[in-house]
């Protein structure tokens, strides 16, 4: 089973890596909008189109994924709603990354996206009260909950994206976390996508870290963002992945 889950993780990041490498060869990288973010602490312009390669690899663990492990309905609704919500986020990213949508926009974007994935059966429906066993049920309320969960993570990979390796180092960590302790609770499908996003994610380190000469861009914070937030809550997660993200 090790040389199965090395598997994911090895062909997310070869896929990622020789995406990236193509695109900054060929020089298509070079299309995105070449203005300099204020967050950002180069000041060149730095491709980003890094989320393309993140993108190629994630698919490419995920079909394999998907072929090898899919063995229910319920399974099937559940990598819809990750692969789904994962490739609207790409998406919407994308497109910001080369014609800037205004703010305004993307949050409604965003949120629609959200609402995907609730839709789909990925929800916060209970909160624990800390420091006690009482579980309190959200019922309607948990799908504004929802929503504010999956925007504020791809919002904030998106924040830190500018400082050469940070983002992509952020996603990586809490991707291995939600790795191990989708391997600990024997949840397969969260376990193998989490090491095809880490795979994917080493490979655009390679091209990110300092001097970096790509960025991932919001196509790829978004989607790690919203792939975080989903697996999160399909190991029933959330405050292991945000535990981390205030450490």
């Amino acid at each position: 089973m090790l040389l199965s889950y090395l598997s994911f993780v090895v062909l997310g990041c070869v896929a990622s890596w020789l995406a990236i490498y193509l695109l900054l060869a060929s020089g298509l990288g070079q299309g995105g909008d070449g203005e300099v973010q204020h967050h950002h602490t180069h000041t060149g312009v730095i491709p980003r189109v890094g989320g393309v390669g993140i993108a190629v690899g994630f698919v490419v663990a995920y079909l394999l994924c998907f072929f090898r492990y899919n063995d229910g309905d319920n399974q099937t609704v559940m990598h819809f709603a990750v692969a789904g919500g994962a490739g609207a986020a790409f998406l919407l990213g994308f497109i910001d990354d080369f014609r800037p949508l205004g703010a305004k926009r993307k949050l409604l974007a965003q949120i629609l996206i959200a609402v995907f994935a609730y839709m789909c059966g990925l929800e916060v429906e209970q909160i624990n009260i800390p420091f006690s066993e009482t579980n309190v049920d959200l019922g309607m309320v948990g799908l504004l909950v929802t929503v504010g969960w999956f925007v504020a993570i791809m919002n904030l990979i998106n924040l830190i994206d500018g400082l050469d390796g940070l983002a992509g180092g952020v996603g990586l960590m809490l991707m291995g976390l939600l790795a191990y302790l989708g391997i600990s609770q024997g949840i397969v499908l969260s376990s193998l996508l989490a090491l095809g996003m880490v795979g994917a994610i080493l490979g655009f380190l390679f091209h990110n870290f300092p001097p970096a000469k790509v960025y991932m861009g919001d196509s790829g914070a978004y989607m790690i963002g919203y792939v975080i937030a989903a697996l999160s809550l399909l190991n029933s997660e959330k405050g292991a992945v945000l535990a981390a993200l205030i450490a």
